[in-house]
């Protein structure tokens, strides 16, 4: 398995993440959860193509992260309870 590498501060921001499933699945319910430490849970991802493939997020410091940035040290992606890939599918 891959190992997560979390961005730089500096980098964060709307962020694209790929994740093969369809608009479709993507409206009824989310699929894609994140967690960043001394912040809630996030799932409100959104598709930004009409295959859902890539989904995006805006985050913002301070309201959704911690302030100062630099207090980010660990981001963790998953994929929600319900949610399923396609065969020969995953997440990056």
């Amino acid at each position: 398995p891959t190992a997560f590498a979390p961005a730089p501060p500096a980098a964060l921001g709307p962020q694209t993440f790929g994740m093969p499933t369809t608009p479709q699945a993507q409206s009824q319910s989310p699929m894609l959860g994140m967690i960043v430490a001394k912040a809630p849970m996030r799932s409100d991802f959104v598709a930004v193509d009409n295959s859902g493939t890539k989904l995006t997020i805006s985050l913002t410091s301070p309201g959704d992260l911690p302030s100062p940035l630099t207090l980010v040290n660990e981001m963790a992606f998953f994929l929600l309870p319900g949610a399923t890939l396609p065969p020969k599918t995953g997440l990056m």
